[in-house]
């Protein structure tokens, strides 16, 4: 008898913390915010003691209470974007634009694979952009201009048919520009000025049918247009 009352207890105590315990993803962004410092003013209502982050400010959920978006942009964000941002598997929309994020962008983001908007530009981020943010396969907008990002453009990035606004303009970009690039069959809008590109526009781009603006200023690009883009 003493055993069964004993399960009983430990069944309610489990099922009692459950329904008071944090979720995983509120979990997630309460571990993010260590290394990403939100103002005062932004994170007065996230609290460890709700059970889920869907009221707490710039964090949008789905019916099921999963994270699906977090918008932080122009809300004086400073510090780093850690790797517990890759432990929001839902994640749909990131932006993080108009503040003072610095350090490298994180392996990690590429786990977020439901990703579909990705925005950090205008902030202090370093670093080469990491070759894993080829797993968002469903990003259709990928915003990193004006920061201070340099390395090559991975050809990873661009291998995504899903992808229509490109913006990695206003960085230290440097190489050649991914052959890659005629694998974006959405692509309407492509801005690389302001890097130091070099080589020839690749011949893939004509593949590219649905293209509108092309930026490409102040490189150090050379060679002609290619014959199916003129």
């Amino acid at each position: 008898m003493r055993l069964v009352l004993w399960l009983w207890f430990l069944l309610f105590s489990t099922l009692v913390w459950s329904s008071w315990s944090l979720s995983s993803d509120g979990a997630a962004l309460l571990a993010l915010s260590k290394s990403l410092i939100l103002p005062r003013s932004l994170r007065s209502n996230w609290s460890a003691s709700d059970a889920t982050p869907c009221t707490w400010n710039g964090v949008g959920c789905n019916g099921r209470n999963r994270v699906i978006s977090l918008d932080l942009s122009s809300s004086q964000v400073s510090g780093s974007i850690g790797p517990d941002i890759g432990r929001l598997k839902y994640l749909q929309v990131l932006i993080l634009s108009t503040n003072n994020i610095s350090g490298l962008i994180p392996l990690e983001l590429g786990n977020c694979n439901m990703l579909e908007q990705l925005d950090l530009s205008q902030n202090l981020l370093s670093g080469n952009i990491p070759a894993s943010m080829g797993n968002l396969k469903k990003l259709s907008l990928l915003s990193l201009y004006s920061n201070s990002l340099n390395g090559t453009i991975p050809e990873e990035l661009f291998k995504n048919q899903f992808l229509e606004e490109v913006y990695l303009h206003d960085n230290q970009l440097s190489g050649s520009i991914p052959f890659a690039v005629g694998e974006m069959t959405s692509l309407k809008s492509l801005w690389l000025h302001e890097n130091l590109l070099s080589g020839v526009l690749p011949s893939s781009i004509g593949k590219c049918t649905k293209l509108e603006e092309l930026y490409l200023l102040y490189n150090q690009l050379s060679g002609s247009l290619p014959e199916n883009l003129e």
